[in-house]
């Protein structure tokens, strides 16, 4: 429980930052804004005919709304990435320490990397990469 509380405490949820924006705008054009069909973003064709993310989360915003959800969805997403990160840390070292340490620096450390803070890996707002992430780390385990 300490290990989720420091995650939660090191990366606060930021709300619609970045490319979720973005993400939103798919959900809302399958959901209740059709004439953003016509938006130039959607005209043209996004990376929305590739990806679910969009139609996994219409009945989840409807349910629960916006914040709920997003919310949730983090919560799920980093736990499951939390428990990835731990099995595959057992591997290498059953019965020592170093998957409860290994642990407390992937709760604690700053998960961005790359120049301006851009990229990073569980980022705190929801994306398409917040479901991939987990279930990369997963299919390695």
């Amino acid at each position: 429980m300490a290990i989720i509380a420091f995650m939660w405490f090191s990366r606060p949820y930021e709300g619609l930052r970045h490319d979720g924006v973005l993400y939103l705008g798919q959900v809302l054009l399958h959901s209740r804004v059709p004439v953003l069909s016509q938006d130039t973003f959607f005209a043209g064709g996004s990376q929305d005919s590739y990806s679910i993310y969009s139609h996994l989360m219409v009945p989840l915003y409807r349910q629960w709304g916006l914040m709920a959800t997003h919310v949730g969805v983090i919560c799920i997403a980093w736990l499951a990435t939390l428990t990835a990160v731990l099995t595959l840390l057992r591997r290498f070292e059953p019965r020592g320490t170093l998957p409860l340490w290994g642990a407390v620096a992937f709760a604690t450390l700053s998960p961005m990397y790359g120049g301006a803070n851009v990229i990073g890996y569980t980022e705190p707002f929801v994306t398409a990469r917040t479901f991939a992430e987990p279930l990369l780390l997963w299919s390695v385990v």
